[in-house]
């Protein structure tokens, strides 16, 4: 049974399954969710301030960071890179576009499709904000060796593709 130590007394955060007659030993304490939930958490509200000095927030920031790496996109491209519903981004997008940090152009192979890209205010916000999350992502892997960190990478891109899995579908 492999395990993570952890810093609190109550244990170790469980890497295995448990057997189905025992009992679960599932606490938050011990679940790697609840750590991993920690730091997101904690990571955006540390950029928080920077982000409501341009009157956005995460789900926003989430959005120009796509379309900065990408371009332009559709909001199905997008929705599916940002996880959130098309209608929650479709609001989201009309927002940003009343700022002035995204403008909507039709697709120039298909027209009843628009396409979302930053404007210049729009990647403005992003040559703003992207030092404090870099910083942010540097404070929060300090003490890492670059092996540990590329490990660390390797692992998190796992997780995030077993995660998309049926639970169902183990090996």
């Amino acid at each position: 049974m492999r395990r993570w130590q952890t810093d609190k007394p109550e244990g170790n955060m469980l890497m295995s399954e448990t057997k189905k007659t025992e009992k679960s030993p599932l606490k938050a304490t011990n679940y790697l969710f609840y750590y991993l939930w920690h730091i997101v958490l904690e990571s955006q509200n540390k950029i928080d301030d920077a982000m409501r000095a341009h009157d956005i927030r995460a789900p926003s920031w989430r959005v120009i960071m796509i379309l900065h790496e990408h371009g332009s996109m559709t909001i199905s491209e997008i929705s599916k890179d940002v996880l959130l519903e098309n209608s929650r981004l479709s609001r989201i997008a009309q927002n940003l576009e009343e700022k002035g940090i995204v403008q909507r152009a039709k697709c120039t192979d298909d027209q009843r499709y628009t396409r979302l890209q930053l404007t210049k205010k729009g990647r403005q916000i992003f040559e703003d904000l992207a030092p404090i999350a870099e910083r942010q992502l540097e404070s929060t892997l300090h003490g890492f060796s670059s092996q540990e960190r590329k490990q660390l990478d390797q692992m998190v891109r796992r997780l995030k593709d077993n995660t998309y899995r049926s639970p169902f579908a183990l090996p």
